[in-house]
């Protein structure tokens, strides 16, 4: 397999290494034979499968179809080995033009959404922007930080010392980025705002505010978003 040659293909690769890490995956080949295995590289190029026992008839060159159940669809894609180990084999895929990298971004995709549908605190490490848009000009709410979220409220700190009093009811999009290249963009409603005890912050200044995802949230995105699943 190939190494990826730009800094954006390589930025797409180890998403796909940390999403796809150990993920299960089947290798049909020619005459129907399969074999499972478990994903532990991931790259445009191909996949390496952690894979229990060889079958002697499988050498480099063998042609299959590498098989992956991907945001509950199964995927099919032509590929020949490229080499074996003792722990496993590297899968090449077979054509250039091929949908495996518009999958695997799509795949990103829902496990972003997973991720929101249950409950996460902030040491997940996601990136996240607060735009007040009750405003005829969106301003942007500075130093917030991720106390918890659920797929139907999203708790967060910011300092009262942001130019306008946020009041129930006002509308906010917030930006989280679980991966660097899957934004999404929930639109979410203030449902209350409070004073944070002192014993709970080193900043006077700092607020509690809790927000409310609607049901059916407005969001950014070529695919479907769906949370609480």
């Amino acid at each position: 397999m190939q190494p990826d040659n730009t800094a954006t293909s390589h930025h797409h690769r180890r998403a796909y290494e940390r999403v796809l890490f150990k993920h299960m995956a089947v290798l049909n080949f020619v005459g129907g034979k399969s074999l499972l295995g478990i994903t532990r590289n991931v790259s445009l190029h191909g996949v390496f499968l952690v894979v229990t026992n060889v079958p002697p008839d499988v050498e480099p060159g063998s042609e299959a179809l590498l098989g992956l159940t991907i945001a509950n669809l199964k995927k099919s894609f032509p590929c020949r080995v490229a080499h074996i180990r003792d722990n496993g084999i590297g899968i090449a895929f077979q054509k250039k033009d091929l949908d495996f990298g518009t999958t695997l971004t799509e795949f990103l995709k829902q496990k972003t959404q997973y991720w929101l549908g249950t409950d996460i605190k902030s040491s997940n490490h996601l990136q996240l922007t607060l735009l007040d848009t009750s405003t005829p000009t969106p301003k942007e709410i500075p130093n917030i930080h991720l106390i918890k979220m659920s797929a139907t409220h999203i708790n967060l700190s910011f300092f009262s010392s942001y130019g306008r009093s946020l009041r129930p009811g006002d509308s906010l999009d917030l930006e989280i980025r679980k991966y660097e290249q899957t934004p999404i963009t929930l639109k979410v409603v203030v449902q209350s705002v409070s004073t944070i005890h002192p014993k709970n912050t080193v900043n006077a200044d700092e607020k509690n505010l809790l927000c409310r995802v609607p049901r059916h949230a407005e969001t950014h995105g070529k695919c479907h978003q769906r949370f609480g699943t």
